[in-house]
């Protein structure tokens, strides 16, 4: 399934055109995969674009 397609939007809120295990999960992985940085405090900031932390300041 083309997951570009079944992604409505996505930020801090990932809305699909309907549910399928398999697609978010890739979505996840893409999103995950694009927060690489040289040090750990640089991919949190990354990641935080796109997730909310249970420790947020």
């Amino acid at each position: 399934m083309d997951v570009e397609g079944e992604i409505l939007a996505w930020g801090r809120i990932i809305v699909m055109r309907r549910y399928d295990r398999d697609d978010l999960i890739h979505a996840l992985e893409r999103i995950v995969a694009s927060c690489v940085a040289e040090s750990w405090s640089g991919c949190v900031d990354l990641l935080r674009r796109h997730f909310n932390w249970e420790f947020e300041p």
